[in-house]
């Protein structure tokens, strides 16, 4: 009789002390993801600002250069330059956004 309330308070004593590992992993852990998801949150609202505001003055640039180079070159030209630099910009873009936020 004495080995078996041995037995249950040695499994009542480990399962505080797992359960006490475990509150402290958690708040660890919660801290983690509360700071992931606070950057998260500012690069969301940075870029739902940036993107339409970069769009707007990427086809103005854009429009620009082709009304400037369809002079020198024709329409059909100017098009095809200045949509292979808009391509390029986009993906310079992309590829920057894809860098700042892999960890």
């Amino acid at each position: 009789m004495k080995s078996l309330a041995e037995l249950i308070v040695a499994v009542a004593d480990l399962a505080e002390a797992e359960g006490r590992s475990f509150v402290a992993v958690a708040r660890q852990e919660g801290g983690k993801l509360h700071e992931i998801i606070r950057s998260l949150a500012v690069g969301i609202v940075v870029l739902v600002v940036a993107v339409p505001l970069l769009s707007i003055g990427a086809c103005l640039v854009a429009i620009g250069i082709a009304l400037w180079l369809e002079g020198a070159l024709g329409r059909p030209a100017a098009a095809i330059i200045t949509g292979v630099f808009a391509l390029a910009a986009g993906g310079a873009c992309v590829w920057l956004f894809k860098r700042m936020t892999a960890r």
